[in-house]
């Protein structure tokens, strides 16, 4: 800070366009983009702390390294999609003896959410997996191989019941899609059964067609966006293709699947747990960050609520407040 004299103080140049050139993105959108991935630093060096005071006591703390490993993959996501330099320096925990390691890559280290309408960049869009799946794992419903989850065995009998089949009736208004939507919700389980993989499906309400999706996600518990869905977003009009994908760890939809469905304007979408339960999903008018809904989840969970009941009590509060629509089928 110095005294301003008129006709005499140099004031700053306000030409940024050759830094904006450097970074890809204008003024505004940089410093957006650097105040989220402070705000993920400062969530990463929060869980951190969290872990290891628990684990200082001896308390099991392997869902809190869960969540670290969330964090810390949507970070990397972030850095990856806008090209910032991670700073590892601003992710340690002062005051703790050793630094936790989350969990997520290859002992399960990477639940990976999402970012913000706008331009989100994880569940849907992870580009940080680089140990992960082998592109040999064949995905044919056995629960005896690698990346398999407990509790995420699909019940076979009941996804093919009539009752399941009655959960999608009327669901987008259009009876042939609705039967698409339902044949491509029992295909994910199936695939998927007994593993942490998730598979996408995009189908269009007009016609009942499916228009594309990724069965081959190598990464744990979402789904990476590849060219199919990269063309079927851009090549169909806004809020005519309806999602399905599946969740293997049995959770409502995530602030994540929102703001995904806000981003690709979806007219609707479903997610298929493992356990047989659907839930229907759309995105409001009003905008959000994901990490904002992560966070509700988090102050629920806090409270002594599961991970299901905080997201289903986050999801209702958004609901008035953003405007956002959820139900269980």
């Amino acid at each position: 800070m110095t005294p301003y004299i008129p006709g005499y103080s140099q004031l700053p140049s306000t030409d940024f366009s050759e830094q904006e050139e450097r970074v890809g993105m204008t003024s505004d959108e940089y410093y957006v983009a650097r105040q989220k991935q402070r705000g993920m630093e400062r969530q990463v060096r929060q869980l951190k702390r969290r872990v290891a005071l628990g684990q200082e006591h001896g308390l099991d703390m392997t869902a809190d390294r869960y969540r670290l490993g969330r964090a810390q993959a949507s970070l990397r996501a972030h850095c990856a999609t806008t090209g910032l330099r991670r700073d590892y320096e601003r992710e340690r925990a002062y005051g703790v003896s050793q630094q936790p390691r989350g969990l997520g890559r290859v002992d399960f280290n990477a639940p990976k959410w999402q970012g913000q309408y706008p331009n989100p960049t994880a569940s849907n869009t992870p580009t940080d997996n680089k140990v992960g799946w082998s592109s040999k794992t064949r995905e044919s419903g056995i629960t005896k191989k690698a990346f398999s989850l407990d509790g995420a065995k699909v019940d076979a009998d009941y996804i093919a019941s009539d009752e399941y089949a009655r959960k999608f009736s009327g669901l987008t208004g259009n009876d042939e899609a609705d039967n698409e939507v339902l044949k491509l919700a029992r295909a994910s389980l199936i695939h998927r059964s007994g593993t942490f993989g998730e598979d996408l499906h995009l189908v269009s309400i007009v016609d009942g067609k499916e228009k594309g999706g990724n069965t081959s996600s190598k990464s744990a518990l979402c789904v990476e966006e590849n060219d199919s869905i990269s063309s079927a977003v851009s090549s169909n009009p806004p809020n005519t293709l309806f999602a399905i994908h599946n969740h293997p760890n049995n959770v409502p939809p995530t602030g994540s699947d929102l703001v995904t469905s806000g981003h690709r304007r979806y007219a609707g979408a479903v997610v298929a747990l493992h356990d047989g339960t659907v839930y229907y999903y759309r995105h409001g008018d009003i905008p959000f960050y994901a990490k904002m809904f992560d966070n509700r989840v988090q102050s629920f969970e806090n409270k002594g609520l599961s991970e299901a009941d905080a997201i289903e009590a986050s999801l209702k509060e958004f609901e008035g407040r953003y405007g956002i629509t959820w139900r269980r089928l």
